[in-house]
């Protein structure tokens, strides 16, 4: 009999222990949906602009993205594109010599032909059908010729069709500039200090110059050489020219010497991207009976 109640008793204190641990879970659990539930209504109440949150509204400003293709953007600004590609162009240098003869001597070689036979005041100049719609670049430019100790100084010029020429004289004694040559003659008088400017309209090219005289001084005599292109050099005591951005093509390439009466030509291919040397070589086989 005792030992039934012992037993009784032991069940029942183990009972008890356990309702106490499930009183103890169940308290717990409800602590953690309070929890929970408290949170969310926290969340839930909370200012979205707060920092740490974001908003799960979109803003009404922002566009929406309904799948449809997006128009192609505007092309890039004139300023940003890429210029345009220069014409493609080609160049041709070179340097005139005289090669002096013994048994044919020539009476000016002391005042134009220096070292190695370079020859200074040749006007050389391309010509061909590609130069005669070229337009002008540029504005005109402006040329002087003096008188000086009864010459003109200098003696040969070359200019482009619109370009303007300043006569001047720096002599004591009084000068004269005149021309019947081109589409306006003129013929004026010079006083010491005096200067005048002339236009030259039209171009005569290498083989018809203007030729520039004094009515008081027969000794005295210039030529100016106009162009309706930029591609003519008067050479300096070196002899040299070089004329870039000449358009592709076939071209005469010629020279003349008015005061010494000497010309000459020959046919040459301007390639593009490339630089054609000539050598300009002239001999008394190439004076002329005439001078110009």
């Amino acid at each position: 009999m005792l030992g039934l109640v012992q037993g009784n008793h032991v069940m029942m204190r183990q009972l008890a222990s356990d309702q106490h641990f499930s009183r103890k879970r169940c308290g717990w659990l409800i602590s953690l949906v309070g929890l929970v539930v408290g949170g969310g209504l926290c969340c839930s109440e909370q200012d979205p602009q707060q920092p740490g949150l974001q908003s799960v509204e979109q803003s009404p400003t922002e566009p929406v993205d309904t799948g449809r293709e997006h128009p192609p953007s505007d092309p890039a600004p004139r300023s940003l594109q890429p210029p345009p590609r220069p014409p493609a162009t080609g160049t041709v240098e070179g340097t005139v010599r005289y090669r002096a003869d013994s048994k044919r001597p020539w009476r000016y070689a002391r005042y134009y032909v220096g070292d190695e036979g370079k020859l200074a005041e040749a006007v050389v100049a391309l010509r061909g059908a590609a130069l005669r719609n070229l337009k002008r670049s540029g504005e005109s430019s402006l040329v002087v010729i003096d008188q000086k100790d009864f010459r003109f100084v200098p003696e040969t010029a070359a200019i482009q069709a619109g370009d303007r020429v300043k006569f001047l004289n720096n002599d004591p004694q009084i000068h004269n500039v005149r021309t019947t040559d081109g589409s306006r003659p003129f013929n004026t008088n010079m006083p010491s200090r005096g200067e005048m400017v002339h236009t030259f309209e039209r171009g005569g090219g290498i083989r018809r110059p203007i030729r520039i005289g004094c009515v008081y001084h027969s000794s005295m005599k210039a030529w100016v050489f106009v162009f309706g292109h930029p591609f003519f050099q008067v050479t300096a005591t070196d002899g040299r020219f070089r004329f870039p951005d000449v358009p592709p093509g076939e071209y005469q390439l010629e020279m003349a010497h008015p005061s010494g009466s000497l010309s000459w030509r020959a046919k040459i291919v301007i390639m593009e991207g490339r630089t054609s040397s000539i050598d300009v070589d002239v001999s008394p086989d190439d004076l002329k009976k005439d001078p110009p």
